[in-house]
């Protein structure tokens, strides 16, 4: 039986392979071909992003998309540190199963996917689970909404840092309960006995860079720190 076989841009060998050893004369036509890009330095912005906790998101629509983000990470001597931050705060959205898969061998473990494997469908998936991350607080005449990194103070938005962020959460998520120093050094800076003063010293940028929420943010002497609603 002679077959032709369309390839996709990763070329299938392992399909080609399959129907030689059953006896078929195989016809491969190749119609494109995945390669990495010649200029690779958006991709390496990308990857460095990533790494620096500065994207929330990265969406794939092929599981050679995958390998060539991990490739060019490799290049860079960050590999490690790319898949590290997939699995701790940037989410993988992937186009279908297929990608899914590659994308969790691979070792990206904060992974979404669409039930019906479509474009379109991806994306509102992903906005459905962002959606859902967001939260919104008004007290004493201040409006503060919360997505992934980005605090929107009323109409006005600032990008925070990964420990700023999780130390707002953290009150946040309280409902005005006072939070310990050292729970916040367990939950955020993972340890028990640290210095306490790193704490301070990010609540103090918090209230720098939220003007107006910042006052939120109020001090219970040698307790901790509450938000006040």
């Amino acid at each position: 039986m002679r077959v032709a076989v369309q390839l996709d841009g990763a070329g299938n060998a392992q399909l080609l392979d399959q129907l030689r050893r059953a006896g078929a004369e195989v016809l491969a036509v190749p119609v494109y071909r995945w390669s990495l890009p010649e200029d690779l330095e958006p991709a390496e912005r990308l990857v460095k992003g990533v790494v620096e906790g500065r994207v929330d998101a990265v969406t794939f629509t092929t599981q050679t998309a995958i390998v060539h983000l991990v490739t060019i990470a490799r290049r860079l001597g960050l590999a490690d540190e790319l898949v590290a931050r997939f699995a701790r705060t940037t989410t993988a959205a992937c186009v279908g199963p297929v990608c899914a898969q590659r994308a969790r061998s691979t070792g990206l473990s904060n992974v979404i996917e669409p039930r019906r494997a479509r474009i379109g469908s991806m994306v509102r998936e992903l906005a459905r689970v962002f959606e859902g991350r967001s939260c919104r607080i008004t007290a004493a005449g201040v409006s503060l909404e919360l997505r992934g990194r980005l605090a929107t103070v009323d109409g006005s938005s600032v990008l925070l840092t990964d420990r700023e962020r999780d130390v707002l959460v953290a009150l946040v998520e309280a409902g005005g309960r006072v939070v310990s120093k050292g729970e916040l050094l367990r939950e955020i800076w993972d340890t028990p006995t640290g210095d306490a003063h790193v704490i301070e010293v990010t609540v103090g940028r918090l209230r720098q860079r939220l003007p107006e929420a910042g006052r939120l943010i109020q001090t219970v002497h040698r307790r901790g720190y509450r938000l006040v609603r």
